[in-house]
């Protein structure tokens, strides 16, 4: 079976890069959905993926962090290269779909 997943090379893990983002980077959000875009001189594409602290369940968490995943894997080819992005669902993103997520994702980054 092919590997399809987002490849671990292009996801952001330490704390250095996510306050980097979060300190130097602009910030757009929408109803479920918050992005952190910072374009810096390296080369590599990276993505970080947070949900809400609010969300207890990490059943829950986790499923949020996974869609976002597979939103950002169907659509890497869009982000320019040396881009650092972070998404943030928020807590009010439980109640919602895949597609619910995916039509906050075009609307942020202007895809129709």
């Amino acid at each position: 079976m092919k590997d399809e997943s987002l490849p671990k090379t292009l996801i952001l893990k330490s704390k250095k890069e996510f306050e980097e983002i979060f300190e130097k980077g602009s910030r757009k959000s929408s109803g479920n959905l918050t992005i952190y875009c910072y374009a810096s001189d390296q080369p590599a594409i990276k993505f970080g993926f947070l949900t809400d602290k609010r969300i207890k369940k990490s059943v829950s968490r986790n499923k949020l962090k996974r869609w976002l995943r597979e939103i950002v894997r169907k659509n890497k080819e869009k982000f320019s290269s040396g881009q650092k992005t972070i998404f943030f669902a928020k807590k009010e993103a439980l109640d919602k779909t895949y597609w619910d997520l995916y039509a906050d994702f075009e609307k942020l980054f202007n895809i129709r």
